[in-house]
């Protein structure tokens, strides 16, 4: 075992491509994300993530978080967050949803100042990992929801869904 088998959260291939469109080099990486860092060494993906051409409409800009209707963690609520490009509108979502039979209802979407990987990973830092299989749903109390979504207008240049809870 070493120094990068032990990371809390899981990054899909797809996010380590994007925390990579957002620094220059691999040592940036490192000082910037180490989390990210740590899991694209451990794939053997620190070439590929830098070989990809950076494009700044890839760069996801949307954040989102839904509530799982009906499902709950230790009598905690569960959502669901992410982050996305500007016309996905939701669709992911109700895409992963449906494969997973979960009822998703949308809590809040902005559109943020800064790369929505920033966001994210204060969310990420909020809440319980509940037994779910996948990234980024966490079981959260009243107050905990209500610091995410304090989070998210904290972070956002545009809102464009936001619920009362």
């Amino acid at each position: 075992m070493n120094d990068y088998d032990d990371f809390e959260d899981e990054f899909s291939d797809e996010e380590l491509h994007e925390f990579a469109a957002l620094v220059k080099n691999k040592t940036e990486l490192k000082k910037k994300f180490p989390e990210a860092y740590a899991q694209t060494v451990q794939r053997e993906m620190l070439k590929e993530v830098f070989m990809r051409p950076r494009q700044e409409n890839r760069v996801s800009m949307l954040c989102y978080v839904w509530v799982l209707v009906g499902e709950f963690y230790r009598d905690m609520t569960i959502i669901k967050f992410g982050i996305g490009q500007k016309d996905d509108n939701g669709k992911r979502m109700r895409t992963e949803a449906k494969k997973r039979g979960f009822k998703p209802n949308l809590v809040a979407m902005v559109t943020t100042r800064k790369p929505a990987l920033h966001l994210e990973q204060k969310l990420r830092k909020i809440g319980l990992r509940p037994d779910i299989d996948g990234y980024d749903y966490r079981a959260v109390t009243d107050k905990e929801l209500n610091k995410v979504l304090n989070l998210m207008r904290e972070h956002a240049l545009d809102v464009q869904f936001m619920k009362k809870v």
